[in-house]
């Protein structure tokens, strides 16, 4: 009996024991089970981890890619690894799934790349502008030049201050020898590219881009109020416009867009207005000035016939 007293203590701190490995054993258990099973909840507590994992790959991928020097093409199958691993991690990543298509067209993998940027054009609803440029770069390689000029209006419907896009949708009009819609759109190009009210307003959108990825509505309800505005003279006032003034002296955009209006005019047999253009470039970027100097010269003997 004294015995069986003695070892009482001892037996019930064993039970305890063993009950307190049981319910660790039991615990591990069930959390084996949710992970398998994926449960929202046990996703959700995992995202914050999962995203800057997945962010160490973007960024050793944009490493590679965004730099001074072009990317060779081992450097840009490293890069494609990176982003490819970034959304094995976050499927979700739109920048790790865009700059993989980015590197798939730079690859020449066209067909990937197109495929890449129709998936971002579904999952992404605020950055749309982008991937319709994107998109027409791809058909613009793939030499489907009535698909590009369709993607690059879209994107210039999405973002009606880019000059760029205006640009390109002149440049492949005039691929189609449709000249006059060329000229259009190349003359808005030249003057959005010209007008600091128009800067402001892309300037405007960008911030809207960002305030829509953080869902900040009011910043967004602000800035649509501002872009309404039909007159912008009170706005601009306040903005030093020198330096923006500087840059258009010497503007290697302007040299592009003067020079293919040049062309669409002197396809369109209107010689002194292509004289005026291939001059303008020259004036905007002088690098051009060996092969415009010929363009020249050939738009003058025309007018002279």
């Amino acid at each position: 009996m004294t015995e069986k007293t003695a070892n009482a203590p001892y037996l019930f701190s064993k039970k305890i024991i063993f009950v307190f490995l049981l319910a660790i054993w039991c615990m591990i258990i069930i959390f084996g089970i949710f992970t398998l099973r994926k449960p929202k909840w046990l996703l959700k507590l995992s995202d914050p981890g999962r995203k800057t994992e997945a962010m160490v790959y973007i960024q050793e991928g944009n490493k590679l890619m965004f730099n001074e020097v072009q990317s060779s093409p081992e450097e840009c199958e490293k890069a494609l690894y990176y982003y490819r691993k970034s959304l094995e991690i976050d499927p979700s990543n739109l920048d790790a799934l865009a700059n993989s298509g980015i590197v798939c067209m730079l690859l020449n993998r066209l067909d990937e790349a197109k495929s890449i940027f129709e998936k971002c054009l579904k999952m992404d609803t605020i950055f749309q502008h982008r991937t319709y440029m994107q998109l027409a770069d791809v058909y613009q390689r793939k030499g489907e030049i009535e698909k590009a000029l369709e993607y690059y209006l879209a994107a210039a419907g999405t973002n009606p201050y880019n000059p760029y896009t205006f640009r390109k949708a002149g440049l492949l009009c005039m691929q189609l020898e449709n000249f006059e819609d060329a000229v259009k759109y190349l003359e808005q190009s030249v003057e959005m590219e010209k007008s600091f009210g128009n800067f402001y307003k892309a300037q405007l959108i960008e911030a809207k881009y960002l305030a829509l990825s953080k869902n900040d509505i009011a910043e967004v309800k602000v800035i649509d109020k501002e872009l309404q505005k039909t007159d912008l003279t009170k706005d601009l006032q306040g903005y030093d416009k020198t330096i923006f003034e500087q840059t258009l002296l010497k503007s290697r955009d302007l040299g592009f867009a003067h020079m293919y209006l040049g062309d669409a005019y002197y396809y369109k047999s209107a010689y002194a207005s292509a004289a005026e253009n291939y001059r303008l470039s020259m004036q905007y970027y002088p690098d051009f000035a060996g092969e415009l100097n010929n363009k020249i010269a050939s738009a003058l003997e025309n007018i002279k016939k």
